[in-house]
């Protein structure tokens, strides 16, 4: 069974059934949010990537600073730009192919097994996870 029609089921069965949606309906929104937050974050990582290497110039982004550092504060952009964009572009080739799995799984493959959804689960924890140490490590080492 589908870990996410597990955690809706216990924590929004009640919430679903007075809104007439099924289970089934909110897994599939969950599918489709998990799907959807992989691409998009892989797709502007890939960008910030590639603006940072095209430009060797910081610009504002929540997504690429750690914590509350501003560009303007580091101590060596051109270092921080150096040792963040294989980083990056690492990370958001993973999310990426992560959405793509789980896209070709949900709509192919049909694969249900416990592992595929321990996977689906952990792996992008995981990566989030990584992206964090990275910034946190960026954040010492440039601020």
């Amino acid at each position: 069974m589908n870990i996410f029609r597990l955690f809706l089921t216990a924590q929004s069965g009640e919430v679903a059934q007075e809104a007439g949606m099924t289970f089934a309906g909110m897994s599939d929104l969950m599918s489709i949010t998990l799907t959807a937050i992989l691409l998009l974050s892989g797709g502007y990582g890939l960008y910030t990537v590639i603006r940072l290497r095209r430009d060797y110039m910081l610009f504002p982004s929540k997504f690429l600073y750690p914590g509350d550092c501003k560009p303007e504060d580091c101590l060596d952009s051109f270092e921080f730009i150096m040792y963040m964009t294989p980083r990056m572009a690492v990370w958001s080739i993973v999310m990426l192919l992560m959405g793509a799995a789980f896209i070709v799984n949900e709509f192919v493959l049909h694969i249900t097994d416990l592992w595929v959804n321990i996977l689906v689960c952990a792996l992008p924890a995981i990566s989030f996870i990584w992206l964090l140490v990275i910034q946190r490590k960026a954040a010492k080492r440039f601020w």
